[in-house]
Parts: structure tokens; C-alpha cells; sequence
């Protein structure tokens, strides 16, 4: 009889173990969180528009800095990615009587976020010295 007890408990432990990872597995489509752009508020998607805007303004600023973009191409394109951000903040908010000082501290705010993400890179100067 304790090998009959000893089955079934294992089989209970199993059963568990098997409820436990479907819970688990189907946690995420049973809270299903937003995550396409269309169902996010007009307002919403006009800051993650922005955003994405800012951080490919950083990635021509890195790719000037590198040398793999001229002035005259890091001017044109910059200018028109902060003009379309530009009429994505007055778009978003009539009310905002400085646009350029609110551009300039959300693109502040993604360099601090950039930093944040990416470790420090070392400078020409730094790597010479640590040699």
C-alpha cells in the first residue's frame, strides 16, 4: 500500500508542477498590456513619436561625431527630424509658448536616458592614457 501512496503523491506533485508552468505560460496573454501604437492615447503615441524622434537626432550626432556624416547632412536631417518633433509638441499642446525650451529638455532628458542605458565609451585621449 505505500507504494500505492507513494504514486499517487507523486502524481499530485506532478500534477501541480503542470498547473503551475500553464499558469505561468498564459499569464501573459490572459493580462495582454498595450503594446501596439494604435492603441495607445493621441497623447501618448505623440510623446513616443517624439521620443523616437529624439533618439535618432542622438544617432546623427553620434554618427557626425564619428565622422560618418558630413555637416551639411547632419544639419539637414536634424533639423528636419526636430521640425517634425517641433509640430508633434505644438500638435499635442496649444498651450506651450516656448516649443524650442520644451525640445530642448525632452532631448536633454533622452541623452540622460541614453547614458544611463549604454556604458561610457572611452575617449581617444583616455585609451592613450590607459595605455
Amino acid at each position: 500500500m505505500s507504494g500505492l501512496s507513494t504514486d499517487l503523491v507523486a502524481l499530485v506533485l506532478g500534477m501541480l508542477l503542470v498547473a503551475t508552468v500553464a499558469c505561468f505560460s498564459l499569464l501573459p496573454l490572459v493580462l495582454h498590456t498595450r503594446s501596439d501604437p494604435a492603441e495607445l492615447a493621441p497623447s501618448e503615441q505623440s510623446h513616443a513619436e517624439r521620443q523616437r524622434l529624439y533618439s535618432q537626432v542622438l544617432e546623427l550626432e553620434f554618427d557626425h561625431q564619428t565622422g560618418k556624416l558630413s555637416v551639411a547632412d547632419y544639419e539637414i536631417l536634424s533639423d528636419g527630424l526636430l521640425a517634425r518633433a517641433a509640430s508633434l509638441l505644438r500638435a499635442s499642446d496649444e498651450s506651450a509658448t516656448d516649443v524650442e525650451d520644451t525640445l530642448e529638455q525632452e532631448i536633454a532628458a533622452a541623452r540622460r536616458a541614453r547614458a544611463r542605458r549604454k556604458p561610457a565609451r572611452l575617449t581617444t585621449a583616455s585609451r592613450r592614457a590607459s595605455l
